[in-house]
């Protein structure tokens, strides 16, 4: 008890903050608290006389349901991320029962951070079915037939507008394709289709800006970095003409007879048939799972290599 209570940590000496995240946790929202009433939209859970209960077990139980489904889901494609966050925390733990502390492991925090603020498209739109499914009193969201998901699709076009487009999810085809494919990954326990979506888009660009000088094409290359987004975003897309841009400044600034070096492995490209060196451009802070911009200080010029290697290695094998 003495080396918990060495932590300071209030929750340790006494019980009503813990208790109050507890309930926090359990109600979604606090019934109790004048902030919180009322906004309960489902009010599965109910706070009466320092007790929580229900009065709707079936809808309890279908949430808990889908949530359990959710939870294998996260842990499956989280996995690697869970356990090394894990370890560095008690590796923390360890060292301050000792006597003495380590800082965060940088890279470690770095998986972290990502983990926090990348939005499961998988785990979204569960949810929103699993709340679409109650309001309009379908008891399992594993069994919907076609009519089923019909009215879900339309439910969720109708009262989702904005999370859908965020998920790039903008017409009813769209969303109807896309509630087909997480009933069947929950029915069926079956996340390949989410586990295997990777950043792998490529496009190869060709230099357009050859005949502009290196200090016009940095000045054109900073005002359109400065436009770049670092949230999530509608119709957010990679800028070409950016990239574009960034390879023709390579190529006046930075090449040796024609050739382009890879900034990761050091090593010499290759001449594409339009006599060009071939790089691929690279977002470090990946444009798409972590909203990195798209800034010429976030492009790094890579061989086809080491890009596939970037994206592909498992995550202990990048650093």
């Amino acid at each position: 008890m003495k080396q918990v209570n060495m932590f300071g940590r209030q929750r340790d000496k006494a019980d009503e903050d813990g208790r109050k995240e507890l309930l926090k946790y359990l109600l979604g929202l606090r019934s109790d608290l004048p902030m919180d009433a009322g906004l309960n939209p489902l009010g599965i859970l109910k706070f009466r006389n320092s007790i929580v209960y229900t009065d709707c077990k079936d809808t309890l139980a279908l949430i808990y349901n889908v949530y359990s489904k959710l939870n294998d889901y996260k842990v499956q494609k989280y996995e690697s991320v869970f356990k090394i966050v894990e370890g560095d925390l008690r590796k923390r733990y360890i060292k301050t029962v000792a006597g003495s502390s380590t800082a965060i492991d940088s890279k470690v925090k770095i998986h972290w951070d990502l983990y926090n603020i990348h939005p499961d498209n998988m785990i979204l739109l569960s949810v929103a079915i699993t709340f679409a499914a109650i309001s309009l009193n379908i008891s399992n969201v594993e069994d919907m037939n076609r009519k089923n998901i019909n009215d879900v699709s339309k439910f969720l076009e109708t009262n989702f507008t904005n999370l859908l487009k965020v998920m790039g999810i903008r017409t009813l085809p769209k969303i109807k394709k896309e509630v087909q494919t997480a009933v069947s990954s929950i029915r069926n326990n079956d996340y390949s289709s989410y586990l295997n979506m990777n950043d792998n888009k490529n496009e190869q660009i060709i230099a357009n800006y050859k005949t502009q000088n290196a200090a016009d094409l940095f000045t054109k290359i900073e005002k359109i970095s400065a436009s770049a987004t670092v949230v999530s975003a509608e119709n957010r897309e990679r800028n070409a003409t950016l990239v574009s841009m960034l390879k023709s400044y390579y190529l006046k600034c930075y090449s040796e007879n024609n050739m382009l070096k890879c900034e990761c492995c050091g090593e010499e490209t290759f001449i594409t048939a339009a006599g060009e060196p071939y790089v691929e451009f690279h977002h470090l802070i990946p444009f798409n799972i972590a909203y990195g911009p798209d800034h010429y200080l976030n492009l790094f010029a890579l061989c086809p290599n080491c890009h596939r290697k970037i994206h592909f290695l498992h995550i202990d094998d990048k650093w």
